[in-house]
C-alpha cells in the first residue's frame, strides 16, 4: 500500500509539471511576472544564478548552453566550449582597470619651473586593486599596452603663464613624462579644461601618475590650481 501511493505521489507530480508546462510558457524563479521562457529576476536584488560543471560536451550540451569550470564562466557555441570574457588564442579584451575622480582642491608653485606635480584622486569609479592611494600612482601588473586618458581644469593666478597635463611613468625612481596637451597664456582668474589620451606600452612593475607640469623659466613664479572634476581612466588593451 505504501508503495502504490509513493507511485501515486510520483505520478500526480509529473502530471502536475506536464500540464503547467503545458499551459505556461514562461517559467518564473522568484518572480511572479515573468516576460522569458526563464526569469529569474527578482525585486528583492537577490537574482543571482549559479552554474556548475558538466561533462557534456559542446555539442551534447548546444548552442547557449553555459557552465562555471576552474574558475571560469564558459557558453557552448555548439562545436567547442568557449570562455566568456576571458583571454582566447590571440584575442584579447580591453578593460578599464582603473578609473578615478578628485575630489579636493590642489594648490601647486608658486613655481616657474618644469617640476612634477601629481594630482590626487580620492574618488573610486574602477579600481582593479592596484591603485596606491598612499602615492597616488597604478602599480602595472602586467606587460602590455595601455591607454591613459586624463582630463582636468587648471587655473593660473597671472598671466605669462602655460600648464601641462602631463602622465608620468616611473620605472623605479626614474621618470618620464608624457605630455597629452598643453595651454598657454591661461586666463589669469579663469580656468582653463583639457585633457588628452595616449597609448603606451607599459611593463610589469612600473607606476603610472597623472599630474601637470607648468611654466619653465617663466620670468616671475606663478600659482596654479587643480580643480576637484579632474580625472582619468586607465585601459589595458592587451597582454604581452
Amino acid at each position: 500500500m505504501h508503495n502504490n501511493r509513493e507511485t501515486m505521489k510520483k505520478n500526480f507530480l509529473m502530471l502536475f509539471l506536464l500540464a503547467f508546462g503545458a499551459f505556461s510558457a514562461q517559467v518564473g524563479v522568484g518572480n511572479n511576472n515573468p516576460t522569458v521562457n526563464l526569469d529569474a529576476r527578482a525585486t528583492t536584488g537577490n537574482s543571482a544564478i549559479a552554474f556548475g560543471n558538466t561533462n557534456q560536451t559542446a555539442p551534447v550540451a548546444g548552442g547557449g548552453a553555459m557552465k562555471y569550470d576552474t574558475g571560469q564562466l564558459y557558453y557552448s557555441n555548439g562545436t567547442t566550449w568557449i570562455p566568456i570574457l576571458e583571454k582566447q588564442a590571440g584575442v584579447f579584451i580591453p578593460r578599464v582597470v582603473a578609473s578615478r575622480k578628485k575630489d579636493d582642491t590642489q594648490i601647486m608653485g608658486p613655481t616657474n619651473t618644469n617640476e612634477s606635480y601629481v594630482w590626487t584622486f580620492h574618488e573610486t569609479v574602477i579600481d582593479d586593486g592596484n591603485w596606491n592611494d598612499t602615492t597616488s600612482g597604478y602599480v602595472v601588473p602586467t606587460s602590455g599596452f595601455y591607454q591613459v586618458s586624463l582630463f582636468g581644469r587648471i587655473y593660473a593666478n597671472a598671466t605669462n603663464n602655460s600648464a601641462n597635463w602631463t602622465i608620468y611613468v616611473f620605472n623605479g625612481a626614474t621618470e618620464t613624462r608624457y605630455i597629452v596637451a598643453t595651454q598657454s597664456i591661461l586666463t589669469a582668474g579663469g580656468y582653463t579644461a583639457t585633457g588628452g589620451t595616449l597609448a603606451l606600452y607599459l611593463t610589469a612593475g612600473q607606476v603610472v601618475k597623472l599630474g601637470s607640469s607648468y611654466c619653465n623659466g617663466c620670468s616671475t613664479p606663478k600659482t596654479y590650481t587643480v580643480t576637484p572634476d579632474a580625472g582619468f581612466t586607465i585601459t589595458q588593451l592587451s597582454n604581452s
